[in-house]
């Protein structure tokens, strides 16, 4: 499995990162992981998202939401 170094992490990305694994009791690899699934899910549905609106936002074409 591929691995993943992070220089010059701030302290503070660290420590919250820390801070979910111990609420969620996993650890700080497996907690990043998690964070990583889920900020990538979230720019896909904007993407997505940004793409209807173009489309939709052609002329005679209506606003479907």
């Amino acid at each position: 499995m591929p691995s993943l170094q992070v220089r010059d992490l701030p302290e503070q990305i660290y420590q919250k990162i820390v801070e979910l694994a111990k609420a969620e009791r996993s650890s700080i690899a497996q907690q990043t992981i998690v964070l990583l699934e889920k900020a990538l899910q979230i720019v896909n549905q904007e993407k997505k998202r940004r793409e209807q609106l173009l489309w939709a936002a052609e002329p005679g074409l209506p606003l479907e939401f």
